[in-house]
């Protein structure tokens, strides 16, 4: 029989893992690690300036060929984009969702052309060539109104 010194005693750590269990659900714990994290980001907040606050001050983060692109609108406009993707029935689904977030917004929506599929988009199943981009928007506004009558 080994010597009582040299035993453990299960109690003891059954207690100590229950103690910490007990601790970390208890309600002061669920009340004190959120308030930590609040404080915690309200001083890196205020020891260093945000991200998007300095982009915002510094308009040369926009990308100098979409002013180029874009510059036949008038200055001092607000616009909103929207990127479509899949094919027509989640392209008007998401024409329609950006209507109404440019309304909310009160913002002119810019709309690009919208295509039969992302895979035209992609080239990798192309349809039709296209030389000139304003050949494009006629094909593409004539497939949707083909499209819209067909249904």
């Amino acid at each position: 029989m080994p010597p009582s010194n040299f035993t453990r005693n299960p109690i003891k750590k059954k207690s100590l893992s229950v103690t910490l269990i007990s601790l970390l659900k208890s309600r002061l714990c669920k009340f004190l690690l959120p308030l930590f994290l609040f404080v915690v980001i309200i001083a890196f907040h205020s020891s260093n300036p945000s991200f998007i606050a300095r982009k915002l001050q510094n308009p040369d983060w926009q990308c100098s060929a979409i002013g180029e692109n874009l510059g036949f609108l008038p200055p001092g406009e607000k616009y909103l984009w929207f990127a479509p993707h899949s094919g027509f029935s989640n392209q008007v689904s998401e024409l329609k969702n950006a209507l109404l977030m440019a309304g909310i917004l009160n913002r002119t929506l810019i709309v690009p052309p919208v295509l039969n599929h992302h895979a035209v988009a992609l080239g990798s199943c192309p349809k039709f060539r296209v030389e000139n981009p304003v050949d494009l928007r006629f094909a593409v506004w004539e497939s949707i109104v083909q499209m819209i009558h067909s249904r």
